[in-house]
């Protein structure tokens, strides 16, 4: 790579975050909504709809313009969505539950990425939230975090259990133990694709999340099937790298024993155990 190469290539990274936050700003404002609503709003009927500066709309949506997401009609004046009037609602909402937790989650602490370089510990954590450890750790206490990482896990976890299920296979009557399972939705899954006679399945995670399981149990109807254990699977699990599905005794924080069948639910789990 030639040198000039190389500082196009670096002007190709100072440019990256402005430009993800231009286009996750846009869908935040409900530009794009409205667009879709409303194909031909000028700039101002944008900004009013987003209780935006006109001219601020502008600059946010030149980018979008370029990169031929939206088009823009220079002597009307006005706006219509292009590239991204043709994807599927369904679809856009999961690329920005990704993009937000990339906003929460990853582009404040990696102010202080040099920092926890040195230190080998997470500082953005401890500057921002005073929280020391993990952000598993910090998801349970903190509601920004953990609502960002809930919306994504669960459009997660919907998109693939369906095909996860079709190819997988759990003798009837299992006992299954759903590992780092949230707040249950893996585990309603579990129970409506593969269910049969005797079938339990029980979430285990932090002991913050088993009211909000239990209820989600019961809005399901399935609260006689389900069940929750609370523990951190840090200290309780082994760590594991791949879903499997195998015959164990697991020993969790309540002092339990569990003997069954185990899922290592890296599909829809909390953050320390992805």
């Amino acid at each position: 790579m030639t040198p000039d190469a190389t500082l196009a290539r670096l002007r190709e990274y100072m440019v990256g975050p402005s430009r993800f936050m231009s286009l996750l700003s846009a869908f935040e404002l409900g530009l794009v909504d409205t667009l879709r609503a409303h194909p031909g709003s000028s700039a101002a009927q944008l900004g009013e709809a987003a209780g935006a500066r006109p001219d601020a709309v502008e600059q946010l949506l030149f980018l979008l313009v370029k990169e031929g997401f939206v088009a823009h009609d220079e002597e009307a004046g006005t706006y219509t969505l292009d590239a991204l009037g043709d994807v599927p609602v369904a679809d856009l909402d999961r690329a920005l539950a990704y993009m937000n937790l990339i906003k929460v989650t990853a582009l404040r602490q990696l102010f202080y990425l040099t920092e926890s370089a040195r230190t080998g510990t997470v500082v953005g954590l401890k500057e921002l939230y005073g929280a020391e450890g993990t952000l598993y750790d910090a998801v349970a206490d903190h509601q920004d975090l953990n609502d960002s990482w809930l919306k994504l896990m669960n459009n997660v976890t919907a998109n693939i259990d369906p095909w996860f299920f079709a190819n997988i296979d759990i003798p009837a009557g299992s006992r299954v133990l759903d590992v780092a399972g949230n707040t249950g939705l893996g585990a309603i899954h579990t129970y409506r694709h593969k269910a049969s006679e005797g079938l339990t399945v029980t979430t285990f995670d932090l002991p913050s999340k088993e009211s909000e399981a239990l209820a989600n149990f019961r809005a399901a109807g399935l609260e006689d099937h389900l069940s929750f254990i609370g523990g951190n699977v840090f200290d309780e699990i082994p760590r594991a790298t791949t879903s499997s599905w195998s015959s164990t005794s697991w020993t969790c924080s309540t002092g339990r024993t569990w003997s069954g069948s185990c899922r290592v639910s890296t599909r829809h789990s909390s953050p320390a155990a992805r």
